[in-house]
């Protein structure tokens, strides 16, 4: 009687040029899997039997219990006695993709640079010689010039049509004319932004700010450029002020004050339950980048079940996300205001499949060195560092199997 091995629907097979890698994407679990018992369950999964794949894998039978047994005791599939229809979990199911009359594009999360007046004096700040991965997220503005009332209106207006669950102000010192700042979170609340982050650059010593954010359950992203030791003890004694708010840290500083920033994380994370983002500040070209800093970034993590239906098909990034500056240009990031794609008064063109899927759709599996990489949908990739540093985007400089 034959007999038939399936994996979970929660688990993926990928395969590759010379292994295969299985995601779970509801426990985040990734495993690498040679080339023989890859094809195996590739095999399976397509409902041949396990006498057949075994022939067609050159996976011996006593190999392929064993390895059965193991992939039983792990939870990732199961052996029956009839071939099994399981549809695997997905937020974005292919069949969409076919849809005659698709819906159309909405947005997810929206950030706006608000491009407000700035009393630190940052080393990076203009400085061109220098980047950083995270730019999405840090305030990366020389300009001195603050967006307008109605601009900013008319932004959340177009992107609250698109249904836009979630917006991110950022870019100068939005302390510094807390009124506009929160005339404009306000009206963004009043449309139906579900959420909304402000990048906050300086210690915040108004208790009334704090209030005021309590009151509309703001979140914060506090950026901090850490240069010397004492910062460590002005951080941990701000900390407290923000307790009970939504709290993420960006720590930014340069590759050999390394060990500083590493201890204040520690201590951040010891003493209080917020996010922690790290972030160094680096030369602009590939070939003056330390290996030091490619140790740290290639890495890869677990991935959940959002993330890998989404790399599937488009860069995470950049899906259902745009950056709007004070002008209303729309661009794919804030890490690439070189790559405009259109602004406020060319909607319709702006939002244009064809427009947008220059962005959305630029994955890992578009790239000649990644696409038969079986470990493409959990790697590492930042389209503003891969562009900053080598002018393409055809490399991903964070890839976990390049060699330096």
């Amino acid at each position: 009687m034959k007999k038939y091995f399936k994996l979970f629907e929660e688990c993926y097979i990928v395969s590759g040029k010379d292994k295969y890698t299985l995601y779970n994407v509801l426990t985040g679990n990734i495993y690498e899997i040679d080339e023989k018992r890859g094809k195996f369950c590739l095999l399976s999964e397509n409902n041949m039997d396990i006498e057949n794949a075994c022939n067609n894998s050159g996976l011996l039978l006593s190999e392929a219990k064993i390895f059965i047994k193991e992939m039983e005791s792990a939870t990732l599939g199961m052996m029956s006695d009839f071939p099994i229809a399981m549809d695997k979990l997905n937020i974005l199911p292919k069949w969409t993709e076919k849809m005659f009359f698709k819906q159309s594009h909405g947005i997810n999360k929206a950030t706006i640079g608000m491009d407000y007046d700035c009393s630190n004096s940052c080393n990076f700040c203009g400085n061109d010689a220098v980047t950083n991965r995270y730019k999405c997220w840090s305030c990366n503005s020389t300009s001195r010039s603050p967006i307008a009332d109605d601009v900013a209106f008319r932004i959340i207006d177009i992107i609250s049509e698109r249904d836009c669950k979630e917006l991110y102000l950022k870019e100068g010192d939005l302390l510094s004319d807390w009124g506009k700042t929160l005339r404009i979170v306000d009206y963004a609340l009043n449309r139906g932004i579900e959420k909304v982050l402000l990048n906050i650059i300086h210690p915040i010593d108004d208790m009334t700010i704090i209030n005021d954010m309590r009151v509309r359950n703001i979140s914060l992203v506090l950026q901090r450029y850490i240069e010397k030791k004492k910062q460590i003890e002005l951080i941990m004694s701000e900390s407290r002020k923000y307790e009970g708010l939504d709290v993420t840290y960006i720590l930014l500083t340069e590759l050999d004050n390394k060990e500083t920033i590493m201890q204040v994380a520690q201590n951040i994370s010891q003493m209080y339950s917020y996010k922690l983002l790290i972030d160094f500040m680096i030369p602009n070209k590939l070939e003056n980048v330390s290996k030091e800093y490619f140790d740290i970034e290639r890495t890869i993590g677990k991935i959940d079940l959002v993330s890998y239906s989404i790399r599937q098909f488009h860069n995470e990034c950049f899906y259902k996300n745009c950056y709007f500056d004070k002008e209303g240009n729309v661009y794919p990031c804030a890490g690439l205001k070189n790559r405009k794609y259109g602004d406020i008064d060319s909607m319709p063109e702006t939002f244009r499949s064809e427009n947008l899927g220059n962005y959305w759709n630029m994955s890992l599996s578009k790239k000649q060195e990644c696409k038969e990489c079986s470990m493409r949908f959990a790697c590492n990739n930042c389209e503003s560092l891969n562009y900053t540093l080598t002018g393409s985007h055809d490399r991903n400089v964070l890839c976990v199997k390049t060699i330096i």
